[in-house]
């Protein structure tokens, strides 16, 4: 199968509210669409996750941000095209959003993603994808397909080819929060 016929077989699953396992721009992950609440709902459970743990957003450029995101500052922006490690922001002003993906206080996780194949699976889907480790809630991330666990091989819909083999050494994004003061918060580092 090449990376076009394994794109859209991953897509095929995602529209029918499955979940994948892929490799990112930081970590493996476990991520389903969007606009389906039933693969969150799994998504939460094979993790054993609390609800209130909202996910990250993946997508796959700054104009599909632009689409969800409604106000990007200037400052971040700029931070978003020039950072060198995978930047995670954490916004404020959302659009078009289902509740369910949304923190108490209504602001969302997202990321733009640069790696192939991340950026690969939501270009072909058309819209952002969640992204939470591919781990049981508490547990180390796994910093290789070989060390994700079986319980949560055996419970995802469809498994990436990608990377299958690669020892990185993979570390979490960056998580930025823009305060309405101008600041820049720091989540993780």
């Amino acid at each position: 199968m090449n990376w076009k016929e394994e794109f859209k077989a991953a897509t095929d699953i995602l529209i029918k509210g499955g979940v994948i396992l892929y490799p990112t721009d930081t970590i493996w992950g476990m991520g389903g669409d969007i606009f389906s609440k039933r693969a969150m709902e799994k998504i939460y459970s094979v993790k054993f996750r609390s609800k209130a743990q909202p996910l990250i957003l993946l997508v796959s450029s700054i104009e599909m941000l632009k689409c969800f995101a409604s106000d990007i500052p200037p400052r971040v922006e700029d931070l978003l095209s020039y950072h060198q490690k995978p930047l995670t922001v954490i916004y404020r002003k959302v659009k078009d959003i289902p509740d369910y993906l949304l923190a108490a206080d209504g602001t969302v996780a997202i990321r733009i993603t640069k790696e192939f194949y991340s950026k690969g699976l939501i270009d072909t889907l058309g819209r952002p994808i969640t992204s939470t480790s591919a781990n049981i809630s508490g547990m180390p991330f796994p910093k290789s397909f070989g060390e994700i666990q079986s319980h949560i091989i055996e419970q995802v819909d469809f498994i990436s080819t990608y990377k299958r083999d690669a020892i990185d050494n993979p570390l979490p994004s960056v998580i930025i929060k823009y305060e309405e003061s101008g600041e820049l918060d720091f989540v993780r580092n």
